[in-house]
């Protein structure tokens, strides 16, 4: 019995210690307790063990800084550069937890060190020139929960190739991401002359033999890193830039691996002429058409095709220039230079299935354009030297709509996309107008103006305030440049009410216009 009683005294006294150190455990800031660990994981043998010691792990600690996630962005400082202990279990390696609100946070920085302090991986921040090799770059958000240990597994990246810099500058748990770094040089010279100068800015556009695009923006003056995921296969380079034509090579990673120190050199001819030129962002399933151009007669056209090829291209007179309209999958951007004034319409054409297609643009140098169709796209350019454009059609898409310039436009259709508002003071020639009625129209004078088109091929979700607007503008109008005219509509189920009727009503009984629905 009195070995009975000795043995709970000594097991009461063991629950007691524990009670007593936990209770002098470093509390969690906050009323609600949480905790977050962070998890790294490498197959890279070499990194497991140091030399001379075969089990010890190379990494030894991470250095993580977290803010208090406040509407979406990181605000509050949390943590600083915190330093945590890591342990080695089962293949992984595994941090202290760390003490946490209940609450929402974001990862900002994450380093690893080594026994020495030295730092051997890092999360690469997004922005950074690294940050497309991961698939979640650094800040991260994650989520603690009351009495719940957070365990977080952000990607990192060696830091033997690679400077701080390169990585946006520090993670909680995180899969070590291989990658390859090379050096390119991207240089230009005149058609059929020697080599001249530095391109000043280049853009280099890559797919990995897993489908995975990379952009880099590639500097003049020194070389370039790059730095790609190591996949075994081929990796397809192309290089171009605004007034030269472009670069294309297929390497794998052994070849690319082989200019870690002495650079690939691309060499570029430059175009000595006026160019129009478009960029794209391809979608590969999902590829689209263009340009298409028409021409005033018979002319010969030179295209770079953004994907190292360039062609001669010789149009024929009122059919289109570009008989072979390549299908378009991926960036690039796509140069013309010749006969340019000669183009008197141009279509732009996107993929209806995802809305990739033309991003950007400058048309300017088409100084007699008088068409233009935007389909399925949204390039985004200056309409301000095509004073000469008559006509405009947006179909399934929206670009620029500053029209200020173009005093010669007589016509402006938007289908199934109309802006949120049209400025049209300073078009004297319009003549019709194709839209969905949610559009706010700016009217002038608009002596020509006599026809509105309010039809699409979906029933109009246009308001009564709306149609208000449009007979009061329009009204405004007509008074200051008296004419008749005609608004015609496929499917309306409303009628204008107080001011907007009477604009209406005067608009038809004085003024003779026309409506193909009722208005009372």
């Amino acid at each position: 019995m009195e070995t009975m009683k000795t043995s709970m005294k000594s097991l009461l006294g063991i629950v007691l210690c524990i009670l007593l150190v936990s209770s002098c455990r470093k509390e969690t800031p906050g009323n609600s307790k949480g905790s977050v660990a962070f998890k790294f994981q490498t197959t890279d043998v070499s990194t497991l063990k140091s030399s001379g010691a075969e089990t010890e792990p190379v990494a030894a600690a991470i250095i993580v800084t977290i803010y208090k996630n406040k509407g979406g962005e990181p605000t509050d400082l949390v943590y600083d550069k915190e330093k945590l202990e890591l342990s080695y279990l089962n293949g992984a390696y595994i941090s202290e937890g760390l003490p946490m609100p209940q609450g929402a946070y974001y990862l900002t920085e994450f380093l690893v060190t080594d026994t020495s302090n030295k730092i051997i991986y890092a999360a690469p921040k997004a922005g950074s020139n690294l940050a497309q090799l991961v698939a979640k770059p650094l800040p991260l958000y994650f989520y603690t929960n009351l009495n719940t240990e957070s365990i977080i597994t952000p990607e990192v990246l060696k830091t033997d190739t690679s400077t701080l810099e390169d990585l946006g500058y520090s993670g909680f748990s995180f899969n070590y991401v291989k990658s390859t770094k090379f050096l390119m040089s991207v240089f230009y010279k005149k058609t059929g002359g020697s080599l001249i100068d530095w391109v000043d800015s280049s853009q280099l556009f890559i797919t990995s033999p897993k489908g995975k695009n990379y952009n880099f923006i590639l500097k003049g003056g020194k070389a370039s890193p790059v730095y790609v995921n190591s996949d075994s296969g081929n990796y397809v380079l192309t290089v171009w830039s605004k007034g030269y034509t472009s670069w294309s090579d297929t390497l794998t990673l052994n070849q690319l691996g082989g200019h870690a120190t002495m650079p690939l050199n691309v060499i570029l001819t430059s175009i000595d002429s006026p160019t129009i030129w478009f960029l794209s962002a391809g979608s590969i399933s999902h590829p689209y058409y263009g340009p298409g151009i028409d021409t005033r007669s018979v002319t010969d056209f030179y295209v770079d095709w953004g994907d190292g090829t360039n062609e001669k291209v010789t149009s024929s007179d009122n059919h289109y220039g570009f008989t072979k309209r390549n299908k378009f999958g991926g960036d690039r951007l796509v140069q013309i230079w010749g006969n340019l004034p000669d183009i008197w319409k141009l279509i732009f054409g996107g993929s209806r299935y995802d809305g990739t297609g033309f991003y950007k643009a400058d048309i300017g140098n088409a100084s007699k354009l008088e068409e233009l169709y935007l389909t399925y796209t949204c390039p985004k350019f200056s309409l301000e030297k095509l004073a000469s454009l008559k006509l405009i059609q947006y179909y399934f898409s929206i670009g620029p709509v500053n029209i200020e310039n173009c005093t010669n436009l007589e016509v402006i259709r938007f289908i199934q996309s109309s802006p949120d508002t049209l400025d049209i003071r300073t078009n004297n020639k319009l003549k019709s107008l194709v839209f969905d009625g949610k559009t706010v129209i700016i009217f002038g004078k608009n002596p020509s103006f006599n026809e509105i088109h309010l039809a699409d091929y979906y029933p109009l979700t246009m308001t009564v305030e709306q149609l208000n607007k449009l007979f009061i503008g329009l009204l405004a109008s007509v008074e200051s440049s008296p004419r008749a005219g005609t608004i015609k509509d496929l499917d309306i189920d409303i009628k204008p009410t107080g001011e907007g009727l009477q604009a209406a009503q005067k608009l038809k009984n004085t003024y003779h216009w026309t409506y193909d629905f009722n208005i009372e």
